[in-house]
Parts: C-alpha cells; structure tokens; sequence
C-alpha cells in the first residue's frame, strides 16, 4: 500500500530531486491543498520564477511568510531552487518576534503573501534586502534589491535547507 521507496542518489538535493520529478511527472500532481491542486509541472515554472529573484537578494537565509497553502509548498521549493535556506515566519507571531527571527538568520529577503505584505516591509530594518510578494501563480512583486533573473542555482547536498526555531525555556 505505502510501498514508495525508490533508490536515489545519496549526492542528490532536495530541488534537485524536485526537478528530476518534475521532469519525469510535469502532468501529476504535485501538491493538493484545500481543493487546489497543482501539477509538478505548473509548480516548477512557479518556483523558477521565484527562485530568479531570490538569487539577486543576499544572504543564505531567506524568511518564508505565509499560511498553509500550495505558496508555502512553492515558496520552500522556490527558496531552496536558489541555493538559499527558509525560515519559517508564522505571520500570526508579533512583529518583535518576527523581527528577532529575521535579525539572527540575517535574513537577505523575505518572501510573503501579498495579504503579509506590510507585516514584512516593517521587518526590513532588522537587515532584510528585500520583500517579495507571492500570489498562486509567482512573484508579483519585489521590493529592496531583488534581482529578475530567472537562473536557477544549484544547491548542494550538504548544504543548509530550512533554520526552524523553538521556543524552549528562553524563545530564544
């Protein structure tokens, strides 16, 4: 019933193995959330964009602002296509948090739902270069010094996919 195991390369990366897939699959579905659902195909061609203009942002840590949504899923996959890590930033957590979060993985852009949009620009003080704004289909819109190539970098096996904080005793 469960039987999905499949060998892969131990040299391979997470966008790699996402871009092998969507070759093979470009027509099966990818991602179903709430009804919507999405090939790998159509989620590719999302995150390629998005993973163009996270290349032209600094830093190896990008924030990720968004609720659970097919965005999220495009905003990791778009992240990590461009050789950078995601923070999660739950949009529903106090400015200051936010802020915090942003300042210790010197976040060099932010990617948000445009409905997020505000909550991020008043985040770009803690060392942020830019805001990018994602809707279903792609990046709509950037702010600060975000680049429009359409490049994707190949990330490495080795390297840093996501930073995730716990709040612990401190929330530190």
């Amino acid at each position: 019933w469960n039987g999905t195991a499949a060998p892969c390369s131990s040299a391979g990366s997470a966008p790699g193995l996402f871009e092998a897939a969507a070759l093979q699959s470009g027509r099966r579905v990818a991602v179903v959330f709430e009804g919507e659902a999405v090939s790998y195909g159509e989620l590719e061609r999302r995150t390629s964009g998005l993973a163009g203009r996270v290349l032209g942002c600094a830093g190896e840590v990008v924030g990720l602002c968004v609720e659970k949504s097919v965005e999220e899923v495009a905003g990791m996959v778009g992240i990590m296509r461009a050789g950078r890590a995601y923070v999660p930033l739950d949009p529903r957590l106090p400015a200051e948090r936010l802020g915090y979060l942003v300042g210790q993985c010197g976040c060099g852009a932010v990617v948000a739902q445009r409905r997020f949009e505000e909550l991020v620009q008043g985040l770009k003080g803690s060392s942020c270069c830019a805001v990018l704004v994602v809707v279903a289909e792609s990046v709509v819109a950037a702010t600060g010094n975000a680049g429009g190539s359409q490049a994707v970098e190949a990330a490495v096996a080795e390297g840093l996919a996501y930073v995730l904080f716990t709040s612990g005793s401190t929330g530190r």
